[in-house]
């Protein structure tokens, strides 16, 4: 029967029903399925920002749910919660294991990678599906082992903002009832991230026109049967329903206080910082579209010393978008209007998203542009569907008996696409993996000691973004309540601000630095309840690090003053020439260092960055004799 059908026939068949080649939908998936299945093994206590999110997912269930999104470096929170409460789910299935928020950072990836794959099958065809499924995958296999399972909000927006995009043509190709779809795709991306609004804001601009245009077309003449009119107002409603719902949480916090929104606008219309503008566009352009874009590598280049992107010329991007402009013209020549449609849905949402990057405040790190991944790779999908056109055109019969073959190589292409980049994520570690041996080290005693009462937890030395959550994290997951110094009110939320005049347990935690001060100030104090500490060198290698640090420093020195000497000896000489003064010689040359000494000294202090110790204090503690 099946065999039987006509082509037009089995295609409207295959649409009504949703179905997608079944590969397709296996290889969206299989790079995010491996990746799970990869670190799920592996014990990963999060610190850092991925610790901040695991103690707002834990919010969800509680009696106070998180009202915004993650923090921003800039002192205000992104705009909504919606990334907390969609991990909150496996989070609590699995009692609230850490490792659950890998996993939902990859079921989310991978819904976004079928559902991208399955509305470009239903509106395109088989043709821009495949095209759209390798780009994914190799994108995917592109990022760094560990982008399958980050929940870190610039990562995890990357995939569901494609998938936006195309539910954006889908809806303006007169589909409706993928708005729902769509609204739920852009309160997510821009609720966890606000540097996607402009591209949201240019998708929802697109849908509300395909909307009301729709809409006009299908109005009832007078006397007229209004069917039609009230089947397609119907996901309009429904989508305006769900999006007062899920926009609820950061309204409740603007009517109830403190204001999210004020200080999040009062950053973009008068930043204290100078701005990438055309310097920040031009170089996220050069890097990501260029003919070897950045969604094509793991790795941005970055300054060595400030992490900051590396600044490019422009005319990178030059090639990529006269032949995505070319393709463009093609499309419309040919009256090809769901092609145009992609290409230009597609382009405005890559602009918008190349203007945000203007606004950005202080030095451009990659991380604030990992969106721009989504929509290149897209444009590259219009340009390569757009291209076979010619073909289409010139040999319509020849093409279309080429049926049963590009079926089969697009399907090979997409199997093979698929398992290179899930083997790409075999050795992917959950984020900041390095620092769990220090968490495992510390929380056990401390939250033993502490809980179930509140722990007023501060840092000291290097501690200020990793240690110190992830013990707030460990904690709270144990029932004990967590107050913070109101510098952190935006990290952990305002209900987490210690208030004055009330004693609780003082839990400081300190790194690197700090630790050695802290561990004395610590044995020394009577009203200190409990110290622990994690030391990731022997006693033979910390002496030896002493030792070496006390001969560079004295070197240092020796080779500061001996360069003042050779400067006073010949002032007059020295003064006229600083400009062109040769550099100092290198630290291992000048200073009689041998290379391996600089190299073991080097692993020495990596290694030391992990040394944590923690004083649990109690102020309320009577000291005898008083």
């Amino acid at each position: 029967m099946t065999a039987a059908l006509s082509p037009p026939l089995r295609s409207r068949t295959a649409r009504r029903l949703g179905a997608g080649p079944p590969t397709w939908v296996l290889a969206a998936a299989l790079p995010f399925l491996v990746g799970a299945l990869v670190v799920w093994p592996k014990r990963w206590l999060p610190v850092s920002d991925w610790a901040l999110i695991e103690l707002h997912t834990n919010d969800v269930f509680s009696h106070r749910p998180p009202l915004v999104g993650p923090f921003s470096r800039y002192g205000w929170n992104h705009p909504g919660p919606l990334l907390y409460y969609v991990l909150a789910i496996p989070y609590r299935i699995t009692g609230a294991d850490p490792r659950a928020l890998l996993v939902g950072s990859a079921a989310i990836g991978a819904a976004s990678a079928v559902w991208t794959a399955r509305v470009m099958f239903q509106v395109g065809g088989r043709l821009v599906g495949a095209l759209t499924t390798v780009g994914t995958c190799l994108l995917v296999a592109a990022t760094p082992a560990n982008f399958r399972v980050d929940p870190w909000n610039p990562r995890v927006i990357v995939l569901p903002l494609a998938a936006l995009i195309a539910t954006t043509w889908s809806v303006t190709c007169g589909r409706l009832r993928h708005l729902p779809a769509w609204v739920l795709l852009a309160s997510f991306v821009a609720q966890t991230h606000v540097g996607t609004v402009p591209s949201v804001g240019v998708c929802a601009v697109a849908v509300v026109l395909s909307c009301r245009r729709t809409l006009v077309s299908a109005l009832p003449a007078e006397d007229g049967d209004s069917t039609s009119y009230e089947r397609r107002l119907l996901p309009i409603l429904t989508a305006g329903a769900l999006l007062v719902a899920l926009w609820l949480p950061p309204l409740i916090r603007e009517l109830s206080g403190p204001s999210n929104l004020a200080p999040l606008l009062r950053h973009f219309l008068d930043a204290p910082e100078p701005r990438a503008s055309l310097r920040g566009v031009f170089t996220a352009a050069g890097h990501h579209l260029s003919l070897r874009g950045a969604w094509l590598h793991a790795e941005e280049p970055a300054d060595p010393f400030v992490g900051a992107m590396t600044p490019t010329s422009p005319l990178r991007a030059v090639p990529t978008l006269v032949v995505w402009l070319g393709s463009v013209m093609l499309a419309a020549r040919a009256r090809s209007t769901p092609r145009t449609r992609f290409a230009l849905v597609v382009g405005a949402a890559l602009t918008a998203g190349l203007v945000s990057v203007g606004g950005v405040t202080g030095p451009l790190y990659p991380y604030l542009v990992e969106s721009l991944r989504a929509p290149v790779m897209l444009m590259w999908v219009s340009t390569l569907w757009n291209l076979t056109l010619p073909a289409r055109l010139i040999a319509p019969r020849r093409w279309a008996g080429w049926g049963r073959s590009k079926r089969i190589v697009g399907e090979a292409l997409v199997a093979s696409t698929a398992v290179a980049a899930a083997l790409a994520g075999r050795s992917a570690d959950p984020p900041l993996h390095q620092w769990t041996p220090a968490v495992a080290t510390v929380a056990p005693p401390v939250v033993e000691r502490v809980a179930p009462e509140i722990a007023s937890v501060t840092p000291r030395g290097g501690c200020l973004g990793e240690v110190m959550a992830g013990l707030a994290a460990r904690l709270e997951a144990h029932g004990s309540a967590v107050v913070v110094p109101s510098m952190f009110a935006v990290h952990y939320g305002p209900h987490r601000l210690a208030r004055p005049n009330r004693s609780h347990l003082e839990v400081t935690v300190a790194c690197s630095d700090q630790a050695a001060e802290v561990l004395r100030q610590g044995k020394s104090d009577p009203q200190t309840r409990l110290v622990v500490e994690y030391d990731p060198l022997t006693r033979g290698e910390r002496a030896r690090l002493e030792h070496l640090s006390t001969r560079l420093r004295q070197a240092m020195v020796d080779r500061a003053e001996r360069w003042k000497r050779d400067l006073s000896r010949d002032a007059d000489e020295s003064f006229a020439n600083f400009g062109g003064a040769e550099p100092l010689p290198p630290v291992a040359e000048d200073l009689g260092f041998a290379d391996d000494i600089l190299e073991e000294y080097r692993r020495l202090i990596d290694r030391d960055t992990y040394r944590t110790v923690v004083v649990v204090r109690d102020p309320r503690r009577r000291v005898q004799g008083d």
